[in-house]
């Protein structure tokens, strides 16, 4: 155990808020194209 590097508590913060911004963003993004999408179908379905 003494030649593992254990990963410091700063970096797996700036990890998880990284991937928190991350999700939200692509989440936000799909909800967009999703929306988006479901306004030309009904446009175009009436």
């Amino acid at each position: 155990m003494n030649k593992v590097t254990w990963t410091g508590r700063k970096e797996i913060v700036s990890g998880t808020v990284a991937v928190l911004v991350l999700s939200g963003i692509v989440s936000i993004y799909l909800w967009v194209i999703d929306f988006s999408l479901s306004q030309v179908i009904r446009l175009v379905l009436s």
